[in-house]
């Protein structure tokens, strides 16, 4: 699920620079941005609890 949410992240990138429009991407944004925006920091915070999790599991017990 992650690489999925990060090759649509990156494929908004691209398409965001070819259209010259990268100072402000939620000016113009649908429902559908904010949405996906939105489950790729969800993305990004879980993977982080996830690796801390693991270290701390790995270091303490």
């Amino acid at each position: 699920m992650f690489l999925d949410i990060a090759i649509l992240a990156n494929s908004s990138y691209i398409m965001h620079c070819a259209r010259r429009d990268t100072i402000n991407q939620f000016k113009s944004s649908t429902q559908t941005v904010h949405i996906a925006i939105f489950l790729l920091i969800a993305a990004e915070v879980g993977r982080g609890v996830v690796l801390l999790a693991g270290f701390a599991n790995a270091q303490f017990f």
